[in-house]
């Protein structure tokens, strides 16, 4: 058994795969930021509802008074928003709100989180990046739309990459993924995968994956370029 703990798990992705770890038997940390919701979905599949807002820099600081374990084995960096302003949105015509709540919960959150969560971490430990394809460098210039979002998700791609080569001594695995474009609120009714399918990776990279996983990127449990 394994305790894992997941940020944005009480809606979507996030909690599709809290469900499935939480059916085999994994000691599940369902976290986001309004705990009546929090409550509600930890209550449906038997987790540990824990109140985390990752866009604010208080209730990261603060997460150790609410945490009742001794040691994490996963963290799934999972929390992520998309503006409505944002979808259709330019760099250039992106309110200053937008950008910064954006960048708080895509980005800068993670970074901090992961610092106050450090000592909870072992050697074996895994963390779980949710990332996006149309966010890797390679991709920034084959679309439009989502200007500021694919701009923190490249960030937090960055990030992953330096965070790899910092935790490979302490022997914490870290690896990120894209699921998809997965039916959520989020992604969309249109979009082509269920969210069964788009945790599908995730669930490999927690339980099955070999260490080889660590800095690097896949989708479909393929490794593919940054």
């Amino acid at each position: 058994m394994k305790t894992i703990l997941i940020t944005g798990a009480n809606r979507g992705l996030g909690f599709e795969l809290a469900r499935q770890l939480s059916e085999k038997g994994h000691n599940i940390l369902l976290t986001g930021r309004r705990i009546e919701l929090v409550r509600a979905a930890a209550k449906k599949i038997g987790a540990v509802p824990i109140e985390l807002d990752v866009g604010n820099k208080e209730s990261i600081q603060s997460l150790p008074e609410r945490l009742s374990v001794d040691s994490i084995d996963v963290i799934v960096h999972n929390a992520a928003v998309l503006h409505d302003e944002d979808r259709k949105g330019t760099i250039m015509g992106t309110s200053w709100e937008v950008i910064e709540d954006t960048m708080s919960i895509n980005a800068v959150g993670p970074i901090l989180l992961t610092q106050v969560l450090s000592n909870y971490l072992r050697s074996g430990s895994r963390i779980i990046n949710i990332g996006a394809r149309p966010s890797l460098f390679r991709n920034l210039d084959r679309m439009s739309g989502m200007a500021i979002y694919r701009i923190s998700k490249a960030a937090f791609h960055a990030w992953s990459i330096i965070l790899s080569r910092e935790m490979k001594d302490r022997g914490v695995i870290v690896a990120t993924l894209h699921p998809g474009w997965v039916r959520t609120d989020m992604g969309g009714s249109n979009a082509s995968r269920s969210v069964e399918e788009g945790v599908d990776t995730a669930l490999w990279l927690i339980e099955e994956a070999p260490d080889s996983v660590h800095g690097k990127f896949y989708l479909d449990r393929e490794e593919i370029d940054w």
